[in-house]
């Protein structure tokens, strides 16, 4: 987490999950999901076998 802190660029976007502006960093099997802001805003960890686009689509 400190290197996504201190380079919260270093995720991507993920277009074919969500239209909203939060990029996606992969750890393990894990996504974060977050905004890229200062501080950076976790919107959530998911396991990255779960339907994230579904789970995104609901929050």
């Amino acid at each position: 987490m400190d290197k996504l802190a201190r380079s919260p660029r270093i995720g991507h976007r993920r277009t074919d999950l969500t239209s909203r502006d939060v990029l996606f960093w992969r750890i393990h099997s894990y996504l974060i999901i977050y905004q890229p802001s200062d501080p950076i805003n976790v919107i959530a960890v998911l396991h990255a076998s779960r339907d994230v686009g579904n789970i995104l689509r609901q929050r």
